[in-house]
């Protein structure tokens, strides 16, 4: 093992081949292309014959090139990924967040200082989106989506169900009266109305869907305020005799703070649910994922039992 080959002109070799050019070898490996043709010099001379050809513009492995890659196989890709453990071990763990941005501003953030009290070390990013599901695809951290359906893709865990309810201000005269008299109340107050161009596959749900899930027929609700997300609704009924439809999850903080007021007998699932998904990781990253995923779940559930029926 003193006079094997060199692990430099083998990494050259094998870039080479799986670039096809000695230009590609050399941007990965942050060389020269002079530099990536001595070492594949230097390798063939040890060999005593080629290990690659060049046709038709591309590098090509002979016979004794291809055994030789067969006994590499993912080597590198596994010492890079050996590699990536160290230098996360090394660095300040990190943890990125994309959520859907209602659940982000209304719930999250103002919970994350309890998480972040438990885990100092991490190094916590996190991006209110609009569009979580887009950027899902290239994100390398936590996801969290609102919608109908199981997002696309692999990956993807239900966090928990939807239940939404009417919120107000926290002296709304609404809240004085008994469910029995809606939905007849309803009509003495201006609504707001939650619509955006996804509708129901992202997380929209209508003052129609609430109305036939909580008393099976068709009613019709005055027109009002339309805003394209809860956490808008929220701050539109805070001071006014306005009424929103909003997940009891988002509206949380401010009922606990005493700024709304949920209506009696207004609860009911949306339809709509809430998703993660963790991207696979390595080493620190991966455990401030999981230690996330864990924190997450654990803190959902104990909001949402604060509004079950005899809680």
């Amino acid at each position: 093992m003193l006079n094997a080959p060199s692990l430099t002109g083998l990494r050259a070799f094998e870039a080479v081949v799986r670039h096809g050019s000695l230009t590609g070898a050399a941007q990965e490996l942050c060389v020269t292309p002079a530099a990536i043709s001595h070492r594949l010099k230097d390798l063939e001379t040890r060999a005593g014959e080629k290990l690659c050809y060049r046709e038709g513009g591309q590098f090509h492995p002979t016979v004794l090139g291809r055994a030789v890659l067969d006994q590499l196989g993912d080597a590198f890709g596994r010492i890079l990924n050996a590699s990536q453990l160290i230098e996360d071990n090394a660095a300040s763990p990190a943890l990125e967040i994309v959520a859907s941005y209602s659940f982000a501003v209304s719930w999250l953030i103002p919970h994350l200082p309890e998480f972040q009290a438990e885990h100092p070390e991490l190094k916590i990013t996190i991006e209110p989106s609009h569009t979580p599901v887009r950027q899902a695809r290239a994100s390398t951290g936590f996801v969290i989506v609102h919608a109908g359906n199981q997002p696309e893709g692999p990956g993807w865990e239900p966090l928990f169900e939807d239940i939404c309810a009417i919120v107000c201000a926290s002296r709304h005269p609404l809240l004085s009266q008994s469910p029995e008299q809606l939905p007849e109340a309803l009509q003495a107050f201006p609504l707001v109305h939650i619509s955006h161009e996804q509708g129901s596959r992202r997380g929209e749900f209508s003052w129609q869907a609430w109305g036939r899930n909580l008393f099976q027929t068709e009613l019709r609700f005055p027109s009002g305020l339309q805003v394209t997300a809860e956490h808008a609704a929220i701050d539109a009924v805070r001071t006014s005799e306005s009424l929103a439809l909003t997940s009891l999850v988002n509206a949380d903080s401010a009922l606990r703070a005493g700024s709304l007021g949920f209506v009696a007998g207004t609860a009911c699932p949306s339809g709509q649910s809430y998703w993660m998904r963790s991207a696979d990781g390595l080493g620190a990253a991966a455990a401030a994922a999981s230690s996330f995923k864990a924190w997450l779940q654990a803190r959902t559930a104990e909001t949402l039992q604060a509004y079950r029926p005899g809680s």
